[in-house]
Order: C-alpha cells, then structure tokens, then sequence
C-alpha cells in the first residue's frame, strides 16, 4: 500500500470557526514534498487524492487527520461524501491514533511512555512532541514560526510566499510520512497489526465534527446555576473561617469574561488542621498515608472518602465547598461562550473507550442543572439515543468466545430487552421473575432497594472486585451495604452467571499479578500491555462496548452527513457520552430521526457482538437532562421531554 504523508494549513480557527478554511495542501511521497495553493488546484489533487484512497490504491495518513479533513469538508462542501467513502475504505488514517494503540500495547499507559532510549517519560501526542520522543528532533512551534499566519497567504500564488512558510507546510507532511514509518517498525517489532486503526480513525473524525458543531448554552441558565453555586460556596466559606480549618483569599482576576457572573470565592485550607480533625474525630484509627523519610509514621489522609466518615460541620462544609469549587472551576466557568466547543480523545484510554475535555462532557457533576445548560439551537431538538446493558451484552459475548456459554447471552438471546438486574434481584429474593416484575411495578420499595443493589453488583464484579472493594464502589453509587453483604451478593452473583468463574480463570491465565500481563482482545485484537487482574478483567468487555459505540457513532455520522435517503440526513452529532450518541436535528424531523437512530446503532454493535443481541432506545428533549425519558402524545407520536 502506497503511503502519502498528508497535511492542511489554514486560516486561524476561533469560537464558531473551529474548521476555517484551507490554505495550503502538502504531501510526501516518493521521498520528495509537493505543495498545492488556490482553491482550484487544492480541488484537483484533493479529489485525485480520494479516489484513489477510495479505490484502495493508496492510504492518506495525517496527525490529527480528523482536523484537516473537517477543514477540507468546510472548504470543498462538494467533497463531503468522497471523505466518507474514503474513511469507510481504510483509505484515511490518522498517526495520532496510531501512536496512542502503540503507546497501549507496549506501555500499557497513555500517560507515561518511552522515548526513543527507552527512557520512560511524560505522553503527549502533538506531532512536534512525538518527534523529540522518537528522534530527538526539535521542531519549533513558537510564534516566530507561520502555523498560526497562513491566513495572511491565502490570495497569494506559493511564488510569493516567504521560503521559511513553505518550508515549514512541506515539513509537516514530511514529519507524518516518517512517523508513519516509524510506526510501522514499531509495530512490526510488537507482532502487532494495530487492528483497531481504522475503526478508531474514523471515530476521530466523528467526534472532531462533534467539536466542530459545538454545543449551545443557555446563558440564562448559566447565570441562574452559577449564581447559586456561588451563594453556596459563601456559606461554606462563612462556615469554614468560623472553625479555623481555611482563610478567605482575595478573588483572583476572573477566568472569563464576563460582567454578569460574580467571582467564585477562594479559600487557603489549613492542612495541619484538617489532620488533627480527622485523627480526632474518625471512627476508629485514622488512615495514614505510607511511611515516607520526612515522615516516619505517615499523615492522616485527608480524601473525600475519609472526610466524609468523620462527623464534623466544619469538614462537610469543606467538602461541600471543595466540590462547588470544582464544578465552578472546571465546569461552569467555560459556559460563559454562546457555543461549548468541547473536545475528545478517539482513543482517550487504554480500554480504547473515548474521552472528553475542556470540559469532560462524558462525565459532567451530578450537580443538578449544569447539564441542563446545554440546549438544542432554535429549531432543533436534542436526539438521545442510547445503548441497553451494553456492556452486560458484550460481557455474554466475551463469555461466549472465550468459555464457550454464557446464562446471560442466554437470556438476552431469548429476550432482547430482559433485565438482568431485575432477574438477579429476583434469585437473591428466592421469588420468581414475574412476582419481581410485580412488586417493582407496584412500586415495593424493598424490591427496588434490592434491584440497585444487584445492578451496583452486575457492574462491580465483573471486573474481579473483592467484597470489601465492593463497599466502597457500591457506597459510589448511594448504596450503603456492610461487607457480609458485600459477601452474600458477590456468592449469589457467581450462582446467577456460573460463566464468571471460568471466565476468571481465564483472566488470571493472562494476567500478571505484578501487572506484567499483555491482554490482546480475543475478538478484536487491541492489545493492552501491563494489565493486572482487574485490568484484564474489565478490558475485555469495555473495550468490546468502546468498539461497537464509536461503529454507532460513525454510522449515525456518516448518515447525517451524506444519505439523503435518511431521516438522520441534516442532523448533526453534537455529543458522545460512551454507549450515547446525541444529534441536534430540525424540529420537524426530530421523532422520525429518534425512530431511525436505534435500529442504525442496534446494526453497528451487533457486528461486534453477532451471537448476542443489542438493544438501544431513544428520546427528546430541548435542554440536556439525565431524568430526560421518551415522552408520546395521544396520536402516539414522539415529543420532546420537558422539565416540569
């Protein structure tokens, strides 16, 4: 397969702009570097350039492929769907993703990896980083250099253009071409066919689109939260001075601008304090940390979790205080922006699940109204759609491939949408399955109690969690157990699903108890280094569940984008919150896209799980809510949730 190190200069993105026009096109081929300038010459090889991606002649690799193509689609809106063909061909690919499937297989980490010495240092994966790790290469990305300047070249011929913008364009193209290389050594010495590339590129692409659009705030909303966020953080404050644990610090300058919004509060907390008020109130001898040099004995820890054990006023308004901080800090103080253009990792973990920042949208606080600062744009709607069980469904398919029988594929084969929570419930009960059916419907609080707590169990022990580890996971999730209980549950979890044992035998055959394990998925082939027990444990079925959500998240795309026969054709992708995909669509077609988007995604992960069946649903609603379900009419038409 011819190769071609790929790449764009344009015109200097900004809120609203995050795919701004293409200035320059660049490539490496044949040892030597071209450049294209004009609109009508970008065209040309541009389109020559994906039919032959798309014809399976040639691969177009790219750092952070997912921008260029974004910006080339913005600027040749006719190329659209010749971009899609040419991703769903294996055509386009990404050294980006490439290098963090490397890092994951070699290292097990994408936070500490090795340099070209094999010296373990900080990740990063911005092209300029990667090339001082595997070369020792410096590339200058400073203000003296023209990245940030093209846009002043776009009505110029190259002719024109200063030597060292020329130069510094052919560079990059040249950079991911031998990276490209360098890659495939790498992978070579691994036995390592890097399986996933492709699936993951793609899913780069969907999610920078995702970035692209961007999300629209209620500033209304955002004012009203931020305020009472606020109003709490200073009561806390009131309360923490008056016990002697923090000072008031003076406000900084304010982190965005805005003259609506009051500055949050700060506060200098006196550790040694905080510690004597642990050691002195915790039940039973406080926790220390390891013996260290400095401190023979250890300190008292001062973690939410051993906080929060103690009885104190002075500390749960700490605690309320430090996590309002958090949620202003990190969390509201980037909504003051008409558009939230957050941002995603395609492979953000080494599960290959995606993640999110700036801010995390896939894991927002708990904090009621934050989510609902995200709202549809005037004449559209939010379309939710999301996965059932994923992750207990692609438990029974792991189980299926490597036991060779699952209870639970089972049950789901038999019934598409049974509850395995539900079910459980009911044996821990010792009552049939209808008469728990029965009781929840009639709202039994106790069934409902044990219903959580059996869910809490489906998704705590399959990653080999101990019972007293248990507790405190379960504790997570407002469920308060003891650790007999903890016990009696995890005994009857392994008489409900008998699969698990021997799929915990095969887990401790591949796992290094010193974290020494390399895990290649049997199905997909990703592979994992450095995964101990509990590692290997999850990886199997969360990284089944990351694969089938970023096939959905593509073909809802691509649908969205180029089938005009599609009811999704029009909408675009706005959020991916792992096993969800949200699409912000015109009012009007809004419920026909929720009827079309669950059979899409139902399609996608069954390729990843062929022998046990998924299952998705999806709702309306204006503003974002986690308490947001499917609402009809009486002609039993879909309509968007409200709060009410």
């Amino acid at each position: 397969m011819n190769v071609i190190g790929f790449d764009t200069e344009t015109d200097t993105f900004s809120p609203g702009n995050m795919a701004p026009e293409v200035v320059c096109l660049t490539w490496w081929a044949h040892d030597q570097s071209k450049i294209a300038v004009g609109k009508t010459d970008m065209l040309m090889w541009i389109s020559a350039f994906l039919d032959s991606a798309i014809a399976g002649k040639i691969q177009l690799a790219a750092h952070n492929a997912a921008y260029d193509w974004a910006c080339i689609m913005r600027t040749f809106p006719e190329l659209t769907d010749r971009i899609f063909q040419a991703y769903a061909a294996d055509g386009i690919i990404c050294t980006e993703v490439r290098e963090r499937l490397l890092d994951i297989a070699r290292t097990g980490s994408l936070e500490w990896v090795l340099n070209h010495t094999g010296k373990q240092i900080k990740a990063s994966y911005s092209l300029a980083d990667i090339a001082l790790k595997r070369w020792d290469l410096h590339v200058s990305k400073g203000a003296d250099t023209w990245r940030l300047r093209y846009g002043e070249l776009k009505d110029l011929p190259v002719e024109q253009w200063p030597d060292d913008a020329v130069s510094y364009a052919k560079f990059d193209a040249e950079l991911v071409q031998r990276l490209w290389t360098d890659q495939q050594i790498r992978a070579t010495q691994l036995n390592y066919s890097l399986p996933t590339q492709f699936e993951d590129s793609r899913a780069a692409f969907g999610l920078h689109l995702c970035h692209v659009r961007g999300l629209k705030i209620d500033d209304v909303q955002v004012n009203k939260i931020w305020a009472t966020t606020i109003k709490g953080m200073e009561a806390c404050c009131h309360a923490i001075e008056s016990s002697g644990i923090g000072t008031r610090q003076p406000e900084s300058v304010e982190l965005f601008d805005t003259p609506t919004a009051k500055p949050a509060p700060k506060l200098k907390v006196r550790t040694k304090v905080v510690r004597g008020l642990v050691e002195l109130l915790y039940p039973g001898e406080a926790p220390r940390t390891p013996p260290s040099k400095k401190f023979p004995q250890g300190q008292v820890k001062t973690s939410e979790e051993v906080v929060a054990a103690c009885h104190s006023g002075a500390l749960d308004s700490l605690k309320k205080f430090q996590k309002s901080q958090k949620v202003a800090n990190t969390y509201l103080s980037k909504y003051f922006v008409p558009y939230l253009h957050h941002s995603y990792n395609a492979v953000g973990a080494v599960t290959d699940r995606t993640s999110a920042y700036l801010p995390n949208t896939q894991n927002l606080p708990k904090m009621p109204g934050v989510r609902e600062c995200i709202i549809a744009r005037p004449g559209h709607v939010l379309v939710a759609c999301d996965f059932d069980s994923q992750e207990m469904r692609t438990l029974a398919e792991l189980c299926l491939k490597i036991v060779g029988r699952s209870k639970l594929a089972e049950r789901y084969q038999a019934d598409t949408h049974f509850d395995p929570h539900l079910e459980f419930a009911a044996t821990v009960a010792g009552i049939p399955v209808d008469e728990a059916q029965t009781r929840l419907g009639n709202e039994d609080p106790n069934m409902a109690g044990l219903r959580q707590q059996c869910k809490v169990a489906n998704f705590g022990f399959p990653g080999g969690m101990a019972s007293k580890t248990f507790v405190g996971f379960a504790q997570s999730w407002g469920v308060e157990l003891t650790a007999e209980r903890a016990e009696l549950l995890k005994q009857f979890w392994f008489e409900q699903w008998p699969e698990m044992s021997q799929y915990f035998e095969y887990v401790k055959s591949i796992a290094g108890r010193n974290r020494t394990g390399v895990h290649t998925h049997p199905v997909s082939g990703f592979r994992r280094a450095s995964a101990g027990f509990s590692d290997t444990a999850n990886s199997g079925f969360q990284t089944l569940a990351a694969h089938a959500s970023k096939a959905a998240l593509w073909e809802v795309t691509r649908k969205c984008f180029t089938d005009d026969t599609s009811y999704l054709y029009g909408s675009r992708p706005v959020l991916f919150v792992h096993d969800e995909v949200i699409l912000e669509s015109p009012d009007f077609a809004a419920h026909l896209v929720a009827e079309d988007m669950p059979p899409i995604m139902v399609e996608a992960m069954e390729r990843w799980t062929p022998n046990v069946p998924a299952a998705a649903s999806a709702h309306l609603m204006y503003a974002w809510s986690k308490r947001a379900h499917a609402v009809h009419n009486d002609a039993g038409k879909l309509i968007p949730w409200e709060d009410r």
